[in-house]
Protein backbone atom coordinates (compact mmCIF):
# COMPACT_ATOMS: atom_id res chain seq x y z
CA UNK A 1 0.00 0.00 0.00
CA UNK A 2 1.46 3.44 -1.14
CA UNK A 3 2.24 5.84 2.01
CA UNK A 4 1.43 8.72 -0.31
CA UNK A 5 -0.88 11.49 1.48
CA UNK A 6 -2.76 13.46 -1.26
CA UNK A 7 -2.35 17.53 -1.38
CA UNK A 8 -5.71 17.85 0.12
CA UNK A 9 -4.69 15.81 2.74
CA UNK A 10 -1.39 17.90 3.46
CA UNK A 11 -2.89 21.04 2.99
CA UNK A 12 -6.02 19.65 5.72
CA UNK A 13 -3.56 18.87 8.32
CA UNK A 14 -1.26 22.30 7.94
CA UNK A 15 -4.94 24.29 8.15
CA UNK A 16 -5.81 22.33 11.32
CA UNK A 17 -1.99 22.96 12.94
CA UNK A 18 -2.40 26.76 11.65
CA UNK A 19 -6.30 26.29 13.95
CA UNK A 20 -4.91 24.68 17.01
CA UNK A 21 -1.32 26.70 17.40
CA UNK A 22 -1.87 30.06 15.65
CA UNK A 23 -4.03 31.28 18.76
CA UNK A 24 -0.97 31.04 21.02
CA UNK A 25 1.70 31.63 18.42
CA UNK A 26 0.68 34.45 16.57
CA UNK A 27 2.64 33.20 13.21
CA UNK A 28 0.29 33.47 10.11
CA UNK A 29 -1.35 36.63 10.03
CA UNK A 30 -3.86 35.72 6.61
CA UNK A 31 -5.06 33.19 5.05
CA UNK A 32 -8.09 31.70 3.21
CA UNK A 33 -8.47 27.75 4.28
CA UNK A 34 -11.40 26.84 2.00
CA UNK A 35 -8.97 28.77 -0.91
CA UNK A 36 -6.01 26.80 -0.01
CA UNK A 37 -8.00 23.59 0.26
CA UNK A 38 -9.41 24.04 -3.57
CA UNK A 39 -6.16 24.79 -4.56
CA UNK A 40 -4.86 21.53 -3.24
CA UNK A 41 -7.59 19.42 -4.48
CA UNK A 42 -6.60 21.35 -8.28
CA UNK A 43 -3.35 20.09 -7.81
CA UNK A 44 -4.43 16.27 -7.07
CA UNK A 45 -6.46 16.55 -10.31
CA UNK A 46 -2.99 16.90 -12.56
CA UNK A 47 -1.77 13.93 -14.23
CA UNK A 48 1.07 12.75 -12.85
CA UNK A 49 3.57 13.94 -15.57
CA UNK A 50 2.63 17.49 -14.81
CA UNK A 51 3.35 17.37 -11.33
CA UNK A 52 6.15 19.36 -9.83
CA UNK A 53 8.79 19.16 -7.53
CA UNK A 54 6.56 20.44 -4.81
CA UNK A 55 3.56 18.56 -5.95
CA UNK A 56 1.19 19.68 -3.09
CA UNK A 57 3.59 20.78 -0.36
CA UNK A 58 2.03 23.09 1.90
CA UNK A 59 4.36 26.23 2.27
CA UNK A 60 3.87 29.85 3.53
CA UNK A 61 5.14 33.22 2.42
CA UNK A 62 6.47 36.25 4.54
CA UNK A 63 4.52 39.42 4.71
CA UNK A 64 6.89 41.26 2.98
CA UNK A 65 6.40 39.28 -0.37
CA UNK A 66 3.44 39.85 -3.13
CA UNK A 67 1.54 36.56 -2.62
CA UNK A 68 -2.26 36.61 -4.00
CA UNK A 69 -4.81 37.05 -3.06
CA UNK A 70 -3.22 38.61 0.48
CA UNK A 71 -2.33 42.17 0.95
CA UNK A 72 1.22 42.58 1.44
CA UNK A 73 1.62 44.64 4.58
CA UNK A 74 5.03 45.22 5.45
CA UNK A 75 3.83 44.43 8.86
CA UNK A 76 2.79 47.73 8.91
CA UNK A 77 -0.36 49.86 9.52
CA UNK A 78 0.56 52.71 6.45
CA UNK A 79 0.09 49.12 3.67
CA UNK A 80 -2.56 47.49 5.76
CA UNK A 81 -4.91 47.61 2.71
CA UNK A 82 -2.03 47.29 0.01
CA UNK A 83 -3.40 44.33 -2.06
CA UNK A 84 -0.86 43.29 -4.79
CA UNK A 85 -2.09 42.07 -8.69
CA UNK A 86 0.82 39.34 -8.58
CA UNK A 87 2.73 37.27 -6.85
CA UNK A 88 6.63 37.37 -6.42
CA UNK A 89 8.42 35.89 -8.48
CA UNK A 90 9.77 33.43 -5.78
CA UNK A 91 6.36 32.91 -4.73
CA UNK A 92 5.43 31.93 -8.39
CA UNK A 93 8.18 29.69 -8.67
CA UNK A 94 7.00 28.07 -5.23
CA UNK A 95 3.52 27.67 -6.81
CA UNK A 96 4.43 26.46 -10.32
CA UNK A 97 6.54 24.01 -8.99
CA UNK A 98 3.26 22.50 -6.93
CA UNK A 99 3.39 24.02 -3.78
CA UNK A 100 0.16 25.00 -1.63
CA UNK A 101 0.32 28.36 -0.08
CA UNK A 102 -1.16 28.45 3.29
CA UNK A 103 -1.21 32.04 4.18
CA UNK A 104 0.88 34.68 5.02
CA UNK A 105 3.42 35.04 7.98
CA UNK A 106 4.60 37.85 11.01
CA UNK A 107 6.96 40.22 10.25
CA UNK A 108 8.62 43.63 12.07
CA UNK A 109 7.43 46.43 10.24
CA UNK A 110 9.26 46.50 6.93
CA UNK A 111 11.23 43.78 7.66
CA UNK A 112 13.72 45.47 9.74
CA UNK A 113 14.41 44.40 13.16
CA UNK A 114 15.78 40.64 14.19
CA UNK A 115 12.50 39.94 16.79
CA UNK A 116 8.93 39.83 15.51
CA UNK A 117 6.36 42.66 16.29
CA UNK A 118 4.65 45.19 14.70
CA UNK A 119 1.42 47.15 15.46
CA UNK A 120 -0.77 46.26 13.15
CA UNK A 121 -0.80 42.37 13.82
CA UNK A 122 1.15 42.45 17.18
CA UNK A 123 4.08 40.22 18.66
CA UNK A 124 4.45 36.71 17.27
CA UNK A 125 5.63 33.99 20.33
CA UNK A 126 8.39 31.54 20.22
CA UNK A 127 6.61 27.91 20.33
CA UNK A 128 9.32 26.77 22.81
CA UNK A 129 8.76 29.35 25.26
CA UNK A 130 5.78 31.84 24.56
CA UNK A 131 7.80 34.62 26.65
CA UNK A 132 10.12 34.53 24.11
CA UNK A 133 10.62 35.88 20.70
CA UNK A 134 11.08 33.69 18.00
CA UNK A 135 13.40 36.22 15.84
CA UNK A 136 13.32 38.07 13.27
CA UNK A 137 12.02 39.41 10.62
CA UNK A 138 11.27 36.13 9.63
CA UNK A 139 10.10 35.04 12.92
CA UNK A 140 6.44 34.26 11.73
CA UNK A 141 8.10 32.08 9.14
CA UNK A 142 10.05 29.87 11.81
CA UNK A 143 7.30 29.45 14.58
CA UNK A 144 4.97 28.11 11.78
CA UNK A 145 7.27 25.80 10.87
CA UNK A 146 7.72 24.25 14.39
CA UNK A 147 4.07 24.55 15.08
CA UNK A 148 3.42 22.13 11.68
CA UNK A 149 1.62 24.84 9.65
CA UNK A 150 3.16 24.02 6.33
CA UNK A 151 6.38 22.07 5.61
CA UNK A 152 8.36 25.17 3.71
CA UNK A 153 8.21 28.53 4.83
CA UNK A 154 9.93 31.69 2.38
CA UNK A 155 11.79 34.19 4.30
CA UNK A 156 13.89 37.14 3.21
CA UNK A 157 17.19 37.74 4.55
CA UNK A 158 19.02 41.52 4.98
CA UNK A 159 21.26 41.04 8.33
CA UNK A 160 20.55 37.62 9.42
CA UNK A 161 16.45 37.69 8.76
CA UNK A 162 16.47 34.18 7.85
CA UNK A 163 18.64 32.44 10.20
CA UNK A 164 18.01 34.69 13.37
CA UNK A 165 14.80 33.05 13.71
CA UNK A 166 15.83 29.70 12.21
CA UNK A 167 17.88 29.57 15.49
CA UNK A 168 15.73 30.89 18.08
CA UNK A 169 13.00 28.55 16.77
CA UNK A 170 15.19 25.18 15.91
CA UNK A 171 15.05 25.12 12.10
CA UNK A 172 17.11 25.10 8.84
CA UNK A 173 17.21 28.43 7.32
CA UNK A 174 19.10 29.62 4.36
CA UNK A 175 20.63 33.15 3.27
CA UNK A 176 21.72 32.07 -0.98
CA UNK A 177 24.18 33.43 -2.72
CA UNK A 178 23.94 36.88 -3.91
CA UNK A 179 21.21 36.78 -6.89
CA UNK A 180 20.66 33.09 -6.79
CA UNK A 181 17.13 33.99 -5.80
CA UNK A 182 14.99 37.31 -7.27
CA UNK A 183 13.70 39.77 -5.17
CA UNK A 184 11.60 40.65 -8.25
CA UNK A 185 9.28 42.39 -8.71
CA UNK A 186 9.12 44.73 -5.54
CA UNK A 187 13.06 44.43 -4.56
CA UNK A 188 15.27 43.89 -7.55
CA UNK A 189 18.31 45.69 -5.33
CA UNK A 190 17.61 46.02 -1.27
CA UNK A 191 20.05 47.02 0.83
CA UNK A 192 22.93 47.57 -2.09
CA UNK A 193 22.38 43.92 -2.32
CA UNK A 194 22.51 43.06 1.44
CA UNK A 195 18.62 41.15 1.23
CA UNK A 196 18.03 38.06 -0.49
CA UNK A 197 14.87 35.91 -0.08
CA UNK A 198 15.63 32.10 1.01
CA UNK A 199 14.08 28.71 2.05
CA UNK A 200 13.34 28.04 5.39
CA UNK A 201 12.48 23.82 6.55
CA UNK A 202 12.66 21.28 9.53
CA UNK A 203 15.42 19.52 7.23
CA UNK A 204 18.58 20.13 5.37
CA UNK A 205 17.40 18.24 2.56
CA UNK A 206 13.18 20.40 2.57
CA UNK A 207 15.01 23.55 2.73
CA UNK A 208 17.81 22.13 -0.16
CA UNK A 209 14.66 21.38 -2.11
CA UNK A 210 13.19 24.60 -1.80
CA UNK A 211 15.89 26.42 -2.92
CA UNK A 212 16.28 24.30 -6.08
CA UNK A 213 12.82 25.72 -6.97
CA UNK A 214 13.51 29.25 -5.76
CA UNK A 215 16.12 29.70 -7.65
CA UNK A 216 16.33 32.30 -10.88
CA UNK A 217 16.98 34.97 -11.95
CA UNK A 218 13.94 37.93 -13.48
CA UNK A 219 14.59 40.77 -15.84
CA UNK A 220 15.74 43.51 -13.95
CA UNK A 221 17.65 41.85 -11.70
CA UNK A 222 20.58 43.94 -10.32
CA UNK A 223 22.53 40.74 -9.26
CA UNK A 224 23.66 37.32 -10.84
CA UNK A 225 25.07 34.37 -9.43
CA UNK A 226 28.48 33.18 -9.94
CA UNK A 227 28.66 29.81 -11.38
CA UNK A 228 27.28 26.80 -8.77
CA UNK A 229 26.18 23.22 -8.80
CA UNK A 230 22.47 24.33 -8.32
CA UNK A 231 22.10 20.35 -7.44
CA UNK A 232 20.94 21.75 -3.63
CA UNK A 233 19.69 18.33 -2.98
CA UNK A 234 21.66 15.89 -4.29
CA UNK A 235 24.67 17.42 -2.01
CA UNK A 236 22.63 16.34 0.85
CA UNK A 237 22.52 12.41 0.09
CA UNK A 238 26.53 12.20 1.00
CA UNK A 239 28.71 13.16 3.38
CA UNK A 240 31.65 15.99 1.63
CA UNK A 241 35.24 14.97 2.21
CA UNK A 242 37.30 16.31 4.40
CA UNK A 243 37.31 19.95 4.40
CA UNK A 244 39.26 22.77 5.99
CA UNK A 245 37.12 24.75 7.93
CA UNK A 246 37.59 28.07 9.28
CA UNK A 247 35.92 28.78 13.04
CA UNK A 248 34.99 32.15 13.95
CA UNK A 249 34.71 32.46 17.85
CA UNK A 250 33.98 35.99 18.61
CA UNK A 251 31.40 37.76 17.37
CA UNK A 252 32.32 41.07 15.53
CA UNK A 253 30.27 42.72 18.69
CA UNK A 254 28.97 41.58 21.83
CA UNK A 255 29.73 38.81 23.99
CA UNK A 256 29.55 34.95 23.42
CA UNK A 257 27.26 33.21 26.18
CA UNK A 258 29.12 30.46 28.23
CA UNK A 259 26.34 28.07 27.74
CA UNK A 260 26.17 28.78 24.16
CA UNK A 261 30.05 28.95 23.31
CA UNK A 262 29.86 24.89 25.11
CA UNK A 263 27.44 23.74 22.97
CA UNK A 264 29.69 25.69 19.89
CA UNK A 265 32.37 23.65 20.98
CA UNK A 266 30.62 19.99 21.33
CA UNK A 267 29.43 20.97 17.36
CA UNK A 268 32.66 21.51 16.62
CA UNK A 269 34.02 18.39 18.54
CA UNK A 270 31.58 16.46 16.38
CA UNK A 271 32.58 17.86 12.48
CA UNK A 272 36.61 16.71 13.96
CA UNK A 273 35.49 13.46 14.58
CA UNK A 274 33.81 13.68 10.76
CA UNK A 275 37.45 14.07 9.36
CA UNK A 276 37.13 18.00 9.09
CA UNK A 277 40.35 20.25 9.98
CA UNK A 278 39.26 22.96 11.95
CA UNK A 279 41.64 25.96 12.44
CA UNK A 280 40.70 29.82 14.16
CA UNK A 281 39.90 32.14 11.36
CA UNK A 282 41.88 35.59 11.68
CA UNK A 283 38.72 37.10 9.72
CA UNK A 284 38.19 40.96 9.64
CA UNK A 285 34.47 40.70 10.41
CA UNK A 286 34.28 43.36 12.65
CA UNK A 287 35.14 46.50 9.69
CA UNK A 288 31.66 45.50 7.42
CA UNK A 289 29.73 46.18 10.62
CA UNK A 290 30.09 50.24 10.34
CA UNK A 291 29.25 50.19 7.00
CA UNK A 292 25.99 47.84 7.18
CA UNK A 293 24.22 50.04 9.45
CA UNK A 294 25.28 53.12 7.51
CA UNK A 295 23.43 51.99 4.20
CA UNK A 296 20.71 50.11 5.60
CA UNK A 297 19.40 53.68 7.54
CA UNK A 298 20.28 55.93 3.98
CA UNK A 299 18.13 53.41 1.80
CA UNK A 300 15.36 53.53 4.70
CA UNK A 301 15.29 57.31 4.22
CA UNK A 302 13.50 56.14 0.93
CA UNK A 303 10.47 55.23 3.62
CA UNK A 304 9.53 59.17 3.37
CA UNK A 305 8.77 58.76 -0.75
CA UNK A 306 7.46 54.81 -0.11
CA UNK A 307 4.51 55.62 2.35
CA UNK A 308 1.81 58.05 1.62
CA UNK A 309 1.81 61.36 3.23
CA UNK A 310 -1.76 60.77 4.88
CA UNK A 311 -0.12 57.47 6.43
CA UNK A 312 3.03 58.80 7.22
CA UNK A 313 2.26 58.67 11.03
CA UNK A 314 0.89 55.00 11.14
CA UNK A 315 4.17 53.82 10.79
CA UNK A 316 6.05 52.83 14.33
CA UNK A 317 7.89 55.61 15.52
CA UNK A 318 11.39 53.27 15.70
CA UNK A 319 10.56 53.16 11.40
CA UNK A 320 10.00 56.80 11.83
CA UNK A 321 13.31 57.08 14.09
CA UNK A 322 14.62 55.35 11.48
CA UNK A 323 14.18 56.98 8.50
CA UNK A 324 15.08 60.20 10.24
CA UNK A 325 18.25 59.11 11.02
CA UNK A 326 18.54 58.09 7.69
CA UNK A 327 17.98 61.44 6.25
CA UNK A 328 20.75 63.06 7.92
CA UNK A 329 23.20 60.72 6.42
CA UNK A 330 24.99 62.88 3.74
CA UNK A 331 25.11 61.50 0.20
CA UNK A 332 29.22 61.31 0.36
CA UNK A 333 29.42 59.43 3.55
CA UNK A 334 26.52 56.59 1.86
CA UNK A 335 28.94 56.29 -1.29
CA UNK A 336 32.31 55.59 1.03
CA UNK A 337 29.75 53.13 2.71
CA UNK A 338 29.17 51.70 -0.05
CA UNK A 339 33.27 51.37 -0.98
CA UNK A 340 34.05 50.39 2.58
CA UNK A 341 31.34 47.53 2.39
CA UNK A 342 33.43 46.49 -1.10
CA UNK A 343 36.51 46.50 0.67
CA UNK A 344 35.82 45.16 3.59
CA UNK A 345 33.99 42.08 1.39
CA UNK A 346 37.88 41.59 -0.57
CA UNK A 347 39.44 41.97 2.64
CA UNK A 348 37.17 39.07 4.26
CA UNK A 349 37.40 37.28 0.95
CA UNK A 350 41.47 37.58 1.16
CA UNK A 351 41.26 35.75 4.64
CA UNK A 352 38.98 33.23 4.39
CA UNK A 353 41.30 31.80 1.33
CA UNK A 354 42.36 29.25 3.25
CA UNK A 355 38.95 27.60 3.85
CA UNK A 356 36.49 26.05 2.11
CA UNK A 357 33.65 26.55 4.77
CA UNK A 358 33.22 28.81 7.65
CA UNK A 359 31.56 28.29 11.22
CA UNK A 360 30.54 30.69 14.24
CA UNK A 361 27.36 30.68 16.30
CA UNK A 362 24.24 32.32 14.73
CA UNK A 363 23.47 34.30 17.85
CA UNK A 364 25.47 35.76 21.28
CA UNK A 365 22.31 34.06 23.22
CA UNK A 366 19.40 31.93 22.48
CA UNK A 367 15.95 33.22 21.98
CA UNK A 368 15.89 36.21 24.14
CA UNK A 369 12.14 37.31 26.30
CA UNK A 370 9.53 39.69 24.02
CA UNK A 371 10.33 42.93 25.97
CA UNK A 372 14.49 42.54 25.65
CA UNK A 373 15.21 45.18 23.70
CA UNK A 374 15.04 48.99 24.75
CA UNK A 375 12.65 50.05 21.37
CA UNK A 376 11.66 52.92 23.46
CA UNK A 377 15.57 54.18 24.61
CA UNK A 378 15.98 55.26 20.69
CA UNK A 379 17.51 54.13 17.61
CA UNK A 380 21.14 54.32 18.16
CA UNK A 381 20.76 51.92 21.73
CA UNK A 382 18.00 49.51 20.35
CA UNK A 383 19.92 48.94 17.26
CA UNK A 384 23.24 48.35 19.73
CA UNK A 385 21.26 45.75 21.65
CA UNK A 386 20.65 44.22 18.40
CA UNK A 387 23.85 43.89 16.75
CA UNK A 388 25.44 42.62 20.54
CA UNK A 389 22.82 39.77 19.67
CA UNK A 390 23.23 39.06 16.25
CA UNK A 391 26.51 40.42 14.89
CA UNK A 392 27.44 37.02 13.29
CA UNK A 393 25.32 36.95 11.06
CA UNK A 394 25.63 40.86 9.15
CA UNK A 395 28.54 40.01 7.67
CA UNK A 396 27.59 37.45 4.94
CA UNK A 397 25.08 39.64 3.84
CA UNK A 398 27.48 42.66 3.70
CA UNK A 399 29.96 39.56 1.40
CA UNK A 400 27.08 37.97 -0.44
CA UNK A 401 27.94 34.72 0.52
CA UNK A 402 25.86 32.14 1.54
CA UNK A 403 24.79 31.03 4.78
CA UNK A 404 22.79 28.82 6.72
CA UNK A 405 21.46 28.09 10.33
CA UNK A 406 21.35 24.89 11.40
CA UNK A 407 20.10 23.56 14.66
CA UNK A 408 22.89 21.92 16.69
CA UNK A 409 21.57 21.72 20.08
CA UNK A 410 19.44 23.26 23.00
CA UNK A 411 20.16 25.07 26.34
CA UNK A 412 18.92 23.79 30.09
CA UNK A 413 15.93 25.88 29.33
CA UNK A 414 15.30 24.12 26.48
CA UNK A 415 15.84 27.21 24.16
CA UNK A 416 17.22 25.94 20.66
CA UNK A 417 20.89 26.91 19.34
CA UNK A 418 21.76 27.66 15.71
CA UNK A 419 25.65 26.54 14.10
CA UNK A 420 25.93 29.13 11.36
CA UNK A 421 27.91 27.16 8.27
CA UNK A 422 28.98 30.17 5.39
CA UNK A 423 30.67 29.36 2.01
CA UNK A 424 32.34 30.93 -0.27
CA UNK A 425 29.93 32.66 -3.09
CA UNK A 426 28.33 29.54 -4.35
CA UNK A 427 29.38 27.39 -3.00
CA UNK A 428 25.46 26.85 -1.65
CA UNK A 429 25.42 23.25 -2.51
CA UNK A 430 28.55 22.68 -0.29
CA UNK A 431 27.14 24.83 2.60
CA UNK A 432 24.19 22.07 2.35
CA UNK A 433 26.69 18.93 2.06
CA UNK A 434 27.75 19.42 4.94
CA UNK A 435 25.02 20.64 7.11
CA UNK A 436 23.12 17.65 6.27
CA UNK A 437 26.27 15.56 7.45
CA UNK A 438 26.13 17.17 10.27
CA UNK A 439 22.56 17.07 10.75
CA UNK A 440 22.91 13.71 10.55
CA UNK A 441 26.00 13.28 12.83
CA UNK A 442 23.93 15.15 15.41
CA UNK A 443 21.15 12.93 15.80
Amino acid sequence: MSSEISAEEACRAALEQLEAENPRLNAVVAWDGERALAEARERDGLPHVWRGPLHGVPFTAKDLSDATPYATTYGSRAFADNVPSSDSACIARLRRAGGVLIGKTNTPEMGARPTTENELFGATRNPHDTARTPGGSSGGAAAALVAGIGTLAQGSDGGGSIRIPAACCGVVGHKPTRGLVSGAPATYDAWEGFATNGPMARSVADCALMLEVMAGTEPGDAYYPPPHDAAFVAACAEDPAPLRIGVLREPPIGTLDFELAGIFDAALETLTRMGHRLELADVPVAALMGPFETIVLGQSAAYRQIVAPERWGELGPLTREVVADGERIPVGDYVQAVAAARRGTAALFDALAPFELVVSPVLTRAAVPLDEFPVDAGRRECWRAYFEWHSYTVPFNVTGQPALSLPCGATAEGLPVGLQIAGLPGADALVFALAAALERALV
